[in-house]
């Protein structure tokens, strides 16, 4: 209840320039990060994280991800269908995770046991420490970016004139690689074939974070600010709607025997979600309308593009109706969706 009164009581604006201004602007900068263990660093440049990202061989198992959530999607759905028919209590959740995660290690043991780089892998060395990895199309030897494919998180080994490794490393999402304070300069670059998905840790050079994903400061907050402020209404309606559900509801599942998990997923939310939905809806279209303060904290959002756009064109009316536009979009897609799990959550009366 406290954390609902404050958060709610408070101004976005205000708690989106107090996690800005009075949290991570106070945090230590890049030479004095604050590590998060295994996790990655935070700075007031942000947080700098470790991440998974899929490799060059990799790219497949995106087809295989989205065949794993159909697949179990339907096993839960026939799971669930089937502990209906028998009475039994249970989501199918369990099974369709279970399903879920078999399609994906499937899929990354195929993808382990076919992976292989280009037959036109090159690089492209410049100053003796930096420079990009890629597959070339054309076999000119020069990257073209709108014609080479730059080849992203792949292993690489940095030589120098007499042969001696200097520098190892992987190349980032563009395929690009850079090498700070190198004790001397390469003159070759070697690479092997990485596995499907590879775990990059951010790791500091110079004055700057290479590998892992970066969240910049002016998102952080952001995100933040939207998710504390719009959680406490959202824990409210929540709170509101479970009590909502007359007590002798809980009494008459005990009285069967139901536990008090199967009790909240089987008897209460049902019937708490036909008053929960409504003002959810409400607070949805809320948090997409309240993301337009972004530009508080120099967020690149998109009304902050559509006024670059402006300032650059003079198309002061056409930026304006193509934002109004969008929003106006991501707004009718939330009500629809909304309105229709409202619809399907509703019970049935004569």
């Amino acid at each position: 209840m406290v954390y609902v009164e404050i958060f709610r009581s408070t101004p976005l604006l205000v708690q989106l320039l107090f996690w800005y201004v009075g949290v991570i602007a106070a945090l230590p900068a890049i030479q004095d990060a604050a590590p998060l263990g295994d996790l990655g660093y935070l700075t007031n440049r942000g947080m700098h994280l470790t991440w998974i990202f899929p490799t060059e061989t990799g790219r497949a198992l995106t087809w295989w991800l989205l065949g794993g959530v159909i697949v179990g999607m339907a096993v839960a759905w026939f799971r669930r269908r089937q502990l209906e028919r028998a009475g039994a209590p249970g989501s199918g959740a369990i099974a369709g995770v279970a399903a879920f995660a078999l399609v994906v290690i499937v899929g990354f043991l195929v993808a382990l046991s076919t992976s292989a780089m280009p037959a036109a892998t090159t690089y492209e060395l410049r100053r003796g420490d930096r420079g990009t990895l890629f597959e070339d199309v054309n076999g000119n030897g020069a990257f073209e970016l709108n014609t080479d494919r730059p080849l992203a998180y792949v292993p690489i080994t940095l030589f120098g004139a007499d042969g001696q490794v200097i520098a190892t490393g992987m190349t980032n999402g563009d395929g690009g690689f850079r090498f700070v304070d190198l004790p001397a300069e390469a003159t070759r670059l070697e690479w092997t074939t990485p596995t499907p998905l590879v775990i990059s840790e951010p790791q500091r050079q110079g004055f700057n974070f290479n590998g892992g994903i970066s969240v910049t400061p002016e998102f952080a907050a952001l995100l933040l600010a939207l998710v504390v402020y719009t959680g406490a209404f959202i824990a409210e309606i929540v709170r509101a709607g479970i009590n909502a559900v007359s007590k002798g509801q809980w009494e008459a599942s005990r009285a069967l025997g139901l536990t008090t998990g199967a009790t909240l997923r089987m008897v209460v939310l049902p019937q708490a979600l036909r008053v929960i939905i409504p003002p959810l809806t409400s607070q949805y279209l809320n948090l997409v309308k309240n993301s337009s303060l972004a530009i508080a904290v120099g967020y690149p959002d998109l009304f902050n593009v559509s006024r670059t756009i402006v300032n650059q064109t003079g198309a002061e009316v056409q930026g304006i109706l193509l934002v109004m536009a969008t929003y106006l979009s991501f707004s009718l897609i939330t009500s629809l969706f909304m309105n229709w799990y409202n619809k399907r959550v509703s019970l049935v009366e004569r």
